[in-house]
């Protein structure tokens, strides 16, 4: 998914239905277009360095469902490392100025 790297205003949405129709054609029959654990981090990232209005609530709600869908038996979606580290969900909670606990954050 080059085009979440692109720079475009509008990639990270376009991405986001990309994924969304990937989805659908997986449902329909068609296993060769089968979203990953990869597919997800590419949209969740490019949602995370997004600047968009509302961006982070989306990069939240993609990594819900991703999660979501790993632990109902969808291995291939299980988030990993790069998910929850500085190309992807992290810059989210930096956006948000969540406090780990660690004395970061506001």
């Amino acid at each position: 998914m080059l085009l979440a790297r692109s720079g475009d205003d509008r990639a990270p949405s376009t991405a986001e239905k990309i994924l969304k129709q990937m989805d659908v054609l997986l449902h329909l029959g068609n296993t060769f277009v089968r979203p990953d654990t990869k597919s997800y981090n590419t949209v969740i990232n490019a949602w995370a360095k997004s600047g968009e209005k509302g961006a982070v609530s989306r990069a939240e709600h993609i990594l819900a469902e991703m999660t979501r869908r790993s632990e109902a038996g969808e291995h291939h979606l299980k988030p990993d490392t790069i998910t929850y580290t500085t190309r992807c969900i992290l810059p989210v909670f930096a956006r948000r100025r969540v406090s780990f606990g660690f004395g970061f954050g506001g």
